[in-house]
């Protein structure tokens, strides 16, 4: 099962990453083994609220935002899905975050 294979990835890791500080005297803080996998379990919604929520919440434009407009791909849809992303602070957020998402292997099929 992949799932279970990907909890036994995340727990070699994490003991590997943790030996390594402790070898090297780290005194820093250092999350738990349920802290990380909470926050792998999250890693879907970051990607949903840096890409679409954030986008919504600062959106300044003049284009229709009714709901519909969100996932139909009709011309007035699409004019107002792209945007949503002509903010130049939503575009720097967004090269922030996806090469983060793209180091965890997120956009990979399973």
């Amino acid at each position: 099962d992949v799932k279970a294979e990907e909890l036994e990835l995340v727990q070699y890791h994490y003991y590997a990453l943790k030996s390594t500080l402790e070898a090297l005297s780290y005194r820093g803080s250092f999350p738990s083994l349920v802290s990380c996998l909470q926050f792998e379990k999250r890693r879907f919604l970051s990607l949903i609220i840096a890409n679409v929520f954030q986008p919504i919440m600062v959106y300044q434009g003049n284009e229709d935002c009714d709901f519909i407009n969100f996932y139909r791909e009709t011309a007035e849809a699409i004019k107002f899905q792209d945007s949503m992303y002509e903010n130049e602070e939503i575009q720097r957020r967004i090269d922030t975050i996806l090469p983060i998402l793209d180091a965890k292997v997120f956009f990979e099929a399973h």
